[in-house]
């Protein structure tokens, strides 16, 4: 099963630039595909300023999970940078997600500049209901570029985000539209606790294989 990383960094005010900065290099040492955003709308306007987003991808098992981790935590120069980063920010955190809906599979020369990652709760003991629905709703669409379904290895159990990407806003609206629509009639909206949140980011920097 494939699995991602992201880095989730909420900068201080005076402090934003500087940390897309250390995080564009720290990304680019790690020589892993992904992307950074910064938010097109901020999700809750009294967080503690926006989130800057790192995603790491191609990791194939935890095993490379692992493998990236500590060399980062043993390499003084690479675990001072993240720390240096990490100083000048409210909080920062990493969260591993598993691949439920396998690598993403994005078509040569498609250039998003756009993320959209939604957060679904299940109904408790619904998880899997609630992901073999997506993972089948994902199927059923009519959407060239499909959304990825994933799910974080910590916090609530019964957390599935669902992520697009796109080369604009109204093509991800458009995109979001189609996915909305089959997710409805597979019936994904009684399986889940509350409301879904939402989060669109602008990519201003990546590497894409």
């Amino acid at each position: 099963m494939p699995y991602n990383m992201n880095f989730l960094r909420y900068p201080k005010a005076e402090h934003f630039d500087d940390v897309l900065s250390g995080a564009k290099e720290s990304f680019d040492a790690t020589g892993k595909p992904g992307n950074i955003t910064i938010p097109v709308s901020g999700v809750n306007v009294t967080q503690q300023g926006p989130p800057i987003v790192t995603l790491l991808g191609g990791f194939e098992n935890l095993d490379e999970i692992d493998q990236l981790q500590e060399s980062v935590i043993s390499n003084p120069e690479a675990w001072s940078r993240i720390n240096r980063i990490a100083s000048m920010c409210h909080h920062a955190n990493w969260v591993v997600s598993e691949l439920l809906s396998g690598a993403p599979v994005i078509p040569a020369n498609y250039k998003p500049k756009v993320v959209s990652r939604i957060f679904l709760t299940a109904k408790p003991g619904l998880t899997q209901d609630l992901i073999s629905l997506l993972l089948e709703a994902r199927e059923n669409t009519e959407a060239d570029i499909k959304p990825i379904i994933s799910r974080p290895i910590t916090g609530p159990l019964g957390m599935v985000r669902v992520s697009q990407i796109a080369t604009s806003l109204q093509e991800l609206e458009e995109l979001t539209q189609t996915n909305r629509k089959v997710a409805v009639q597979a019936n994904v909206p009684d399986l889940i606790s509350q409301s879904p949140i939402r989060s669109v980011g602008r990519v201003v920097h990546s590497n894409m294989p």
